[in-house]
């Protein structure tokens, strides 16, 4: 029991440490917004790709920033190499310089060749992360996904999830995050908790899951809303 507190208490401050500053830089400070061609002024999230482009996920549409201009992009209904989904919730650049960006319709990946999408619909996106080798996962309505690199496709993990899980899991997909030592973490929310479950194989082939601990939604929704939506 000890040890599984520790482990939980290790994982919140693995998740805290994401908004602490390291250290005093001598910096300036310049504000974008839809006047600069931001496509919306709602910023969701930022990422940088290994070229140098900052890659924006905002309220309605993702934007390319070079350093001088915007490149927006937006969801066409009627063009599936536009993006799957006009929110964009999170945008990820994993290990193969590969752009990914995730909204409630779908994932949507980059083509730098021509410049537009591949599209992949889902009813429900509940999570999309990179592990620590930078590989993408996600959690959908159809179950938990990887993308592999060698066939170019997304492959179903085989998982074994407690009771508790899967009666969380008829609410919708959940959240995930990697730990440092390339754990995988589940967070779901049950009436004003925030409820943790580690992942671990068995096997080999199968993700099981362990209820960890909880979290008081109203104590620290102000900290924890941007993992565990």
């Amino acid at each position: 029991m000890q040890i599984k507190v520790f482990l939980f208490v290790s994982v919140i401050v693995f998740f805290l440490c994401d908004f602490y500053v390291h250290g005093q830089e001598n910096y300036f400070t310049k504000t974008f917004t839809t006047e600069n061609g931001l496509p919306h002024n709602h910023v969701r999230q930022i990422n940088q790709d290994s070229t140098g482009f900052l890659w924006i996920a905002t309220w309605d549409g993702l934007s390319r920033y070079d350093g001088y201009d915007f490149r927006n992009y937006y969801q066409n209904p009627s063009d599936n190499s536009s993006l799957a989904y006009f929110i964009c919730d999170k945008v990820l650049v994993d290990f193969q310089n590969n752009v990914w960006v995730c909204g409630g319709g779908g994932i949507s990946k980059y083509n730098r060749e021509t410049d537009n999408f591949t599209q992949f619909r889902y009813r429900f996106v509940g999570g999309m992360e990179l592990d620590k080798k930078g590989k993408l996962w996600c959690n959908t309505n159809v179950g938990l996904l990887r993308w592999n690199y060698q066939l170019n496709c997304f492959e179903t993990i085989k998982t074994e999830y407690d009771i508790k899980l899967k009666d969380l899991e008829k609410n919708g997909p959940m959240n995930i995050v990697f730990d440092n030592d390339n754990g995988l973490w589940i967070c779901a929310h049950e009436n004003d908790k925030m409820l943790f479950f580690r992942c671990y194989e068995k096997n080999g082939v199968l993700l099981v899951s362990e209820f960890i601990g909880t979290l008081d939604n109203a104590k620290y929704f102000p900290v924890m809303s941007n993992f565990c939506r």
